[in-house]
């Protein structure tokens, strides 16, 4: 990253910045070769055959520190608020369906011996609690299902707008679908309405592609921002950053609800996340290959929607998969593996119910340090590892050590319940410290999927993944709630197995990865224009 800021002038769109499989290196031409005419080719690719730039080291948008930092400061403030209400909507879901059937609050209850351990626990105790578990995890289905179905079309469509129209387009929408949806939250705690009304609250936030097309467009932001053979490094400090939020909103949420209830810190951090629009509005800078192109052209107004447009900015997306079916092989590989990644770590509800219930009983302030400290350690373990080994080793051996650590966690996480106190507790720590690598693979599927795009192709290909993202949390939600009601009676640690059984999915595609990339090596380079390779060029597209 730059160190001063660069002119609109002097900024060059690096769309030919490309990196083979991990290793930085330029594009090299081979011989002289007549490019097609720009007025016969769709205008994406009549704009990156316009490009310049044939660095591979380039950023296609020089930032400077300060507007790296304002993109996490915006980050760190949006997503505080949107996970902590998210932790404190869980928790207040079960307090309602709780409190109907006659069990003192979860959340609030300093002293949890009235069901720790089942033998100390009534029979009548445990319907009631599993009851209230039942309902709860039901209504969180319904909200999963009305914020996944229409984010899974708003954030295809505004992922593959943002490398035409500007990053901060397609980051502005959710924002205000968010802060709609936040203040029907806080109408719904603070007047105690009908819980039904936060499906309403998912479906408005969904409307705009909810927190996975906030996270599209930060990644392909700091893309933007970085050259490839720095993007692992920075893609792993703005995840540190969600693991802050992540830290931050589950310690605080919890000793918050603890001692002052749900309202306070409900409305607090709605304000918090309202508050991410300042650095946004002030300091964020567009950094979209297309729109400081259109910038440069002096083109300011805004071109008429029309159907061909229309079309044309979501062939893009298209484009990952069926420019070069080598590559398409390679793409697909790491987007279904992200796919099944997602599904286990998307289930974070779950694990609250789990731990809030019979046997453990935990009240929000012990849930709330014990995940707040498992992020911590998880984020300390992958500085570490990425600062020691990310020059040694290749980025799929990371990914696959990685998930190896999550399958074990989630395997030792689901057999807790089975021991009697206090070991139970004991085995729940123990499912943490298995689990330490667990933020290796999604920095690392990230940094292998940027590096296998060029440019003016990087809100299309995390687009794709917020699209999966947002798939798997609709189909995570779904089937991870229906496990967990319809077997929390009997055996609740079981989905626990289906989410390791997952991990252990995307280890095998991210193998395929592996696989495609050794047998087809430059084979899988070659840019293809209209279904013709333009063999101009060399470097992985």
């Amino acid at each position: 990253m730059s160190g001063k800021p660069n002119d609109a002038s002097e900024v060059v769109v690096a769309t030919s910045s490309i990196n083979s499989y991990g290793s930085n290196r330029s594009l090299t031409h081979r011989g002289s070769v007549n490019s097609p005419s720009s007025s016969d080719l769709p205008d994406d690719i009549a704009e990156d055959a316009q490009s310049q730039n044939e660095n591979s080291q380039t950023a296609s948008f020089p930032g400077t520190r300060l507007h790296f930092a304002s993109l996490l400061i915006f980050a760190l403030l949006f997503y505080t608020g949107v996970i902590a209400i998210a932790l404190a909507t869980s928790q207040y879901i079960y307090a309602r369906y709780a409190a109907e059937v006659g069990i003192e609050d979860a959340g609030r209850n300093t002293d949890s011996s009235q069901c720790k351990g089942v033998s100390n626990a009534t029979q009548d105790l445990r319907r009631r609690a599993a009851i209230a578990q039942e309902r709860s995890a039901k209504l969180s289905l319904y909200t999963s299902l009305a914020q996944g179905i229409p984010s899974l079309f708003s954030v295809f469509l505004l992922s593959a707008f943002s490398d035409r129209w500007g990053r901060k387009t397609s980051m502005f929408v959710p924002w205000c679908t968010t802060f709609v949806s936040f203040v029907i939250h806080v109408l719904v705690v603070l007047l105690d309405l009908p819980l039904e009304w936060l499906i309403l609250s998912s479906l408005v936030s969904g409307l705009g592609g909810s927190f996975a097309s906030m996270l599209a467009s930060v990644f392909a932001m700091v893309a933007d921002m970085t050259a490839p053979s720095s993007r692992a490094l920075y893609i792993g400090i703005a995840e540190a950053v969600f693991t802050v939020c992540i830290s931050v909103s589950e310690l605080t949420v919890g000793v918050w609800i603890r001692t002052r209830g749900f309202r306070e810190p409900v409305i607090a951090f709605a304000v918090v996340m309202t508050l991410s629009i300042v650095p946004f509005l002030c300091f964020v800078p567009e950094t979209s290959p297309g729109s400081l192109r259109r910038r440069q052209l002096g083109i300011v107004s805004a071109e008429p929607l029309t159907w061909r447009r229309f079309t044309d900015l979501l062939s893009g997306t298209m484009r990952l998969f069926n420019s070069n079916w080598r590559r398409a092989k390679i793409l697909i590989s790491l987007i279904v593996a992200f796919f099944f990644l997602s599904l286990s770590f998307l289930a974070f509800g779950v694990n609250t119910l789990y731990l809030l219930g019979l046997p453990f009983c935990w009240n929000a302030e012990k849930l709330g340090y014990f995940i707040a400290a498992s992020s911590v350690a998880d984020q300390i373990v992958f500085v570490l590892v990425l600062g020691l080994l990310r020059s040694r080793v290749t980025d799929t051996f990371l990914a696959s050590i990685g998930l190896a650590s999550s399958a074990v966690q989630n395997a030792v996480f689901g057999v807790a319940f089975l021991f009697p106190p206090p070991f139970d507790d004991i085995t729940l720590y123990l499912s943490r410290v298995a689990g330490l690598l667990s933020k290796l693979p999604s920095t690392m599927l990230r940094a292998m999927l940027s590096k296998s795009v060029t440019a003016t192709e990087q809100g299309a290909a995390f687009g794709a993944v917020a699209f999966i993202q947002v798939f798997a949390s609709l189909f995570a939600g779904t089937v991870t709630n229906a496990v967990y009601a319809g077997t929390v009676a009997s055996f609740q640690g079981f989905v626990f197995f289906v989410l390791a059984l997952w991990i252990v999915l995307s280890a095998v595609c991210v193998g395929c990865y592996s696989h495609f990339k050794r047998r087809y090596g430059r084979q899988a380079v070659v840019i293809e224009i209209d279904g013709k390779d333009n063999d101009g060029y060399e470097g992985l597209v």
